[in-house]
């Protein structure tokens, strides 16, 4: 759960280590799943914080976006975002791991894996997805906006590479 104050069309919270940090967004929320409308989801990935040595280390964060188009999305984000996404499709376990980056040995578990090449840098995690009010459903597949690439898979660990993760299709 990722509980805020956002009264924007498009939010997006994500919650480290306990604190929310808000971001209103005017035109997009998620420039990887930009073009779904009336869609909100849970992103659970890696990110990375200071320990108390003041050294880099890898965090799991939660991220809820909702792109709405239509005040009845609106209203229905603003109510998942205090109750949190809850799916009835199969769950699957995923990696959590940024880049080459095995040794975090992290993974989540959501509706989808995901593996995103942005920007030469590759993400990894999972969506937990509400498309209930979305003319396109999410499903299995590529989704492209600008240099964002994403694969999204339904297998376990099916987003270890770009390979495994296009072969899931």
């Amino acid at each position: 759960q990722t509980p805020s104050a956002c009264v924007g069309v498009s939010c997006s919270v994500t919650k480290i280590k306990g604190s929310n940090f808000e971001t209103i967004h005017i035109v997009t929320i998620s420039k990887h799943f930009s073009q779904l409308t009336n869609v909100a989801l849970l992103e659970q990935t890696i990110e990375y914080g200071l320990s108390s040595d003041r050294s880099l280390i890898p965090l799991q964060a939660t991220s809820f976006y909702a792109n709405c188009i239509s005040e009845k999305c609106v209203e229905h984000g603003r109510i998942l975002r205090k109750t949190g996404i809850k799916s009835n499709k199969p769950q699957v376990e995923c990696y959590e791991f940024p880049n080459e980056d095995v040794e975090t040995n992290m993974t989540c578990t959501g509706d989808f894996c995901y593996y995103r090449n942005q920007s030469g840098g590759v993400m990894r995690g999972c969506y937990t997805v509400d498309d209930t009010l979305a003319d396109k459903k999410v499903t299995v597949g590529f989704y492209e906006y600008f240099s964002y690439f994403t694969y999204l898979c339904d297998n376990k660990f099916c987003n270890e590479d770009e390979k495994t993760t296009r072969d899931n299709r």
